[in-house]
């Protein structure tokens, strides 16, 4: 009997350290760096070499992007600009859709690094947000990529002057113009055009349509104010009508942030209109929209009808809010970050890593809101929180968490290089049911993330810093990557 007991003691010890081999060395992917490396870029003024792969990975996208589709709306726009410019296009198009079919398909069919048709709209425009966004990060690291990262901006601004972002929301939504209200894509709008004007000087290419988008949301904004609680009023501009989100309003204050360093004090309002736009935008955040035990962000509300504040307390509304407020407002942004981390944030089993809930397991005073929430099951409704969370994590400095969820994407994803590309579709090829599209290609479409969580330098830090120095003597953008 004793035999029997040490035998089987020594077997489950055996068994035990080659599960445990298998698991560390086998079945888990170690991340290609961690938080001291990214964070180092700017220091070595060096690029870590899986940032290069994302970043070859976007110039590819965008270089596909740039030549499948002529611009519907060329550059340089209009001056004096129109704002009823696209809705008149629209009504054109309106009852064959001819057009609006048409847009980019060429790039969605492209086996190696198209997007699906049938998400054309939103998911499009976010799939472009964080490449875009990473851009100046990734030439103040290595200036002598800046035209690079301007080429990335300015092909991108073609893609979101097109129905491939907004025809979701144009057409089958039924709204019929994208000016109206969509401070989800207006925000954007301003944000690239401002980083295109910033990085390269030039203020004619797209300053009419950012003059004009900018007053557009000043003066929405001005007007919502003014308008009885319940019968218009909120604190900017809705995403689609009715539906006023705290995190797209937060785009609309970076992208006015960038109008104020482009253009100064307005010429026609006389002010720095995203000065105003922001501290609005926080008076009205801190008054109707914060929950007062935790300083929580309520989900969303409506301007109109009986039911303005939905107060839940949504996890991608928070962490988005949290990481883009955090260069103007860092003490209402930490406390954001803080309530996430202690809730919303939780490991995975085995040490693979940590990710982040839209709903937790419990609220703020321990009732039970969703149960199973805190187990790796419930993963399928924080896809994107997870990169969020990253971003974040990177935002706070919190190089613990970053390696945490770092370590989850890796091990969920698993990342490979392919002709110098950081890339997810062959180590992940089951069918997404979007179209004829894999699972890796949709990881493809959305890595811009994981890239802007690795080299976002910070809002502050992008609005001033010295762009001149990157260019030559007769203007040219440095182009030495």
């Amino acid at each position: 009997m004793k035999r029997f007991l040490r035998w089987a003691v020594v077997t489950i010890a055996v068994v035990g350290v080659v599960a445990f081999v298998v698991l560390e060395w086998v079945i888990k992917q170690r991340p290609f760096a961690d938080a001291d490396a990214y964070w180092a870029q700017l220091d070595r003024h060096e690029l870590t070499l899986d940032v290069v792969g994302h970043w070859n990975n976007t110039l590819g996208t965008i270089d596909i992007l740039s030549y499948s589709q002529a611009p519907i709306f060329p550059a340089p726009v209009p001056d004096p600009y129109d704002m009823s410019m696209m809705k008149e296009w629209i009504q054109k198009d309106w009852e064959e859709r001819k057009e609006a079919e048409r847009a980019y398909a060429f790039f969605a069919d492209d086996r190696d690094y198209g997007w699906p048709k049938s998400l054309r709209g939103v998911l499009w425009m976010y799939g472009l947000h964080a490449r875009v966004w990473a851009a100046p990060s990734i030439a103040i690291i290595e200036p002598g990529r800046t035209a690079e990262a301007a080429f990335v901006i300015r092909e991108a601004l073609n893609v979101y002057r097109s129905p491939a972002v907004w025809k979701d929301y144009v057409y089958d939504q039924g709204w019929g113009d994208p000016m109206r209200d969509n401070v989800m894509w207006k925000a954007p709008l301003l944000i690239a055009e401002g980083l295109y004007a910033l990085l390269t000087g030039d203020r004619q290419t797209f300053g009419p349509e950012m003059q004009a988008v900018a007053r557009d949301l000043y003066e929405s904004q001005d007007q919502a104010l003014k308008q009885p609680i319940g019968n218009g009023f909120s604190g900017g501009v809705c995403c689609e009508p009715n539906h006023w989100f705290p995190q797209c309003n937060a785009m609309a204050v970076v992208g006015m942030a960038l109008y104020d360093k482009v253009y100064g004090k307005d010429a026609k309002q006389g002010v720095f209109i995203g000065e105003v736009y922001r501290n609005r935008y926080m008076t009205f955040l801190r008054e109707y929209m914060t929950d007062p035990d935790t300083g929580l962000l309520y989900r969303r509300y409506h301007p109109y009808g009986p039911q303005q504040a939905d107060k839940d307390l949504s996890g991608f509304s928070n962490v988005f809010v949290a990481l883009t407020l955090h260069d103007w407002e860092p003490e209402f942004a930490e406390n954001i970050y803080r309530q996430l981390r202690k809730r919303y944030i939780r490991r995975a089993p085995l040490g693979l890593g940590a990710f982040m809930l839209e709903v937790p397991e419990e609220d703020p005073y321990g009732k039970l809101l969703n149960p199973g929430a805190d187990m790796p099951g419930m993963l399928g409704e924080t896809a994107v929180n997870i990169y969020l969370a990253l971003l974040a994590a990177r935002v706070f400095d919190d190089k613990e968490t970053f390696n945490q969820i770092n370590a989850l994407l890796t091990n969920l994803t698993r990342p490979y290089f392919r002709q110098a590309e950081v890339r997810f579709d062959e180590t992940n090829d089951d069918p997404a049911g979007l179209d004829d599209k894999t699972v890796g290609q949709m990881l493809n479409m959305m890595s811009g993330w994981w890239m802007l969580a690795k080299v976002h330098l910070g809002w502050r830090t992008i609005l001033e810093h010295d762009w001149s120095k990157h260019r030559t003597t007769d203007g040219r953008l440095l182009n030495d990557p």
